[in-house]
């Protein structure tokens, strides 16, 4: 079980680090309002891990919803979709 009290200072102090003000390309091609979605595909045969935490990212970023298609253990292939994302196209590109 994730303790999630933990994980999400660590998920905040990454993003203030890696986006301390705000993304300024994205934010100048894209607009607030735009939705997109996204497939997440994986690149490399492997087992996958982190999803849990992949998709608090963008829970804590919020907007988006990600759908988990496979769990942390899983055996994984080249193209197979992991999971799929929909929402606030800056908080995707974040």
């Amino acid at each position: 079980m994730i303790n999630f009290l933990i994980v999400d200072k660590i998920i905040k102090d990454a993003l203030v680090e890696d986006i301390p003000n705000e993304d300024i390309t994205t934010n100048s091609i894209i607009s607030e309002d735009s939705i997109s979605s996204v497939d997440l595909l994986c690149k490399e045969e492997g087992i996958i891990a982190g999803l849990e935490v992949y998709a608090r990212v963008f829970h804590i970023l919020g907007g988006v919803t990600v759908d988990l298609l496979k769990k942390d253990g899983d055996k994984v292939y080249p193209k197979e979709k992991i999971a799929e994302l929909k929402g606030n196209t800056r908080n995707i590109l974040m």
